[in-house]
């Protein structure tokens, strides 16, 4: 019986991520709003001083955030998760300057 060649894929760089060069900080504000929703105290630092809740980390993790975000992140103020959110959505959906001035053919 002859053998199938194995194919590996590897299914956490979607076509998306590939050409998204914010992915990764998309994924470490992910996991950091998912850490604000099950620990209100985490909620609460991050919404009072998000950069000092970053820099902290939560439950011994770690969130890695580029000096230009960290940057933006000290100057969100947001009473709820709701607005923090809306703030981070601003950061990653704004496209950088180099994005804006590549020519996108369709």
């Amino acid at each position: 019986m002859t053998s199938l060649p194995v194919m590996h894929v590897n299914i956490s760089d979607s076509p998306a991520q590939l050409n998204d060069p914010l992915s990764g900080t998309k994924a470490e504000f992910g996991r950091l709003i998912h850490a604000a929703i099950i620990n209100p105290r985490f909620r609460i630092q991050l919404l009072t001083n998000p950069l000092s809740a970053v820099d902290k980390g939560y439950l011994g993790e770690s969130f890695q955030f580029s000096d230009k975000v960290r940057k933006q992140l000290s100057n969100i103020q947001a009473t709820t998760l709701e607005e923090f959110s809306s703030r981070v959505l601003e950061i990653t959906e704004t496209p950088s300057l180099v994005e804006m001035a590549v020519p996108h053919y369709h």
